[in-house]
């Protein structure tokens, strides 16, 4: 706030020597029927009190912070006589915008980020505008229930899933029943140079999946589809590498 004032206001002549002199008294006189100090330091104690608000401080919620700043600013341009400098739209804004972003909550501090881009870019519109932005925001968040939502949440929630595709991937990898089996009597079909009974010839695994054509038992599953097969002995191949198939529960090799 500028201060003018005539040198000639405090300006006395002294009755003893004739001497002309500046009086501080009447100075400081002067200047306090100008400047309010008790308004000054309440209006530095309301900017400051602005410029600490957090979401945390309004219990998370929006829309008591954006009351309370309101209110502030308020009081703020009243004890400056409506004067909006010491609080105006962007020293305002830019508080809105860090009070805002302490917020937790990911989806919310994307808008938060998307708006503060849009206000740097001259769109965003003005302090009112923004803050209904961020008041509609936040009400659409907690009617959806997903306003208690942090980071820390998502990131717990990304975690468990990639250890679950890191699990799955690591069982689709490990080998079937009926392999284990064929590894544990020694290789089976594979012993003696390749044959299926170590005589040479081509691999049975040229006519039906090795899980079908190792005897592991009397029943096995399908390891793509689950479902039962029962051993048939009746199914043989002319070159001797199959002496038997598992066959679904329903066939019946003598009907």
């Amino acid at each position: 706030m500028p201060f003018f004032i005539d040198k000639a206001q405090f300006l006395y002549t002294c009755e003893v020597t004739g001497r002309k002199v500046y009086c501080g008294v009447i100075l400081l006189r002067l200047m306090l029927n100008v400047i309010k100090p008790v308004i000054y330091i309440n209006m530095r104690d309301l900017v400051a009190q602005l410029e600490g608000l957090t979401l945390l401080s309004c219990g998370n919620d929006v829309r008591e912070l954006t009351t309370k700043m309101l209110e502030l600013r308020q009081e703020i341009e009243t004890q400056q006589g409506g004067d909006k400098s010491a609080m105006d739209d962007t020293r305002f804004i830019s508080n809105l915008f860090r009070a805002l972003n302490t917020m937790t909550n990911p989806d919310f501090k994307i808008i938060v980020k998307m708006k503060e881009v849009a206000h740097l870019e001259g769109t965003a519109g003005d302090a009112g505008t923004i803050i209904r932005c961020f008041n509609e925001a936040a009400t659409n968040l907690i009617a959806e229930n997903r306003w208690n939502e942090t980071n820390d949440r998502k990131a717990k929630i990304i975690t468990l899933t990639t250890k679950v595709k890191e699990l799955e991937s690591q069982r689709q990898r490990q080998p079937t029943r009926a392999q284990r089996e064929r590894a544990r009597r020694g290789g089976g079909a594979n012993r003696g140079g390749g044959g299926g009974r170590g005589n040479g010839k081509p691999s049975s695994a040229l006519r039906a999946p090795e899980w079908q054509i190792t005897n592991v038992g009397p029943t096995t599953e399908n390891p793509e589809t689950g479902d039962l097969y029962r051993w048939c002995p009746n199914h043989t191949s002319k070159d001797g590498t199959v002496d038997g198939m598992y066959m679904s529960d329903s066939h019946d090799h003598t009907a």
